[in-house]
């Protein structure tokens, strides 16, 4: 549990605690964590491109 509140204060992501069970290696629940910033980031470009164009 400690884990996933660091990986939030940090990254600003909440990865579900069953994600941590499911990948119990750090460097598989490091990538799983690095694509959903990734993916938080597409959304977030995706947004702003969509409030822009009105």
């Amino acid at each position: 549990m400690r884990l996933i509140s660091r990986v939030s204060q940090e990254f600003g992501v909440a990865p579900p605690l069953s994600e941590l069970f499911a990948r119990p290696e750090l460097a598989e629940f490091a990538r799983a964590v690095s694509i959903r910033l990734i993916e938080e980031e597409f959304e977030a470009r995706e947004l702003q491109e969509l409030i822009e164009a009105g």
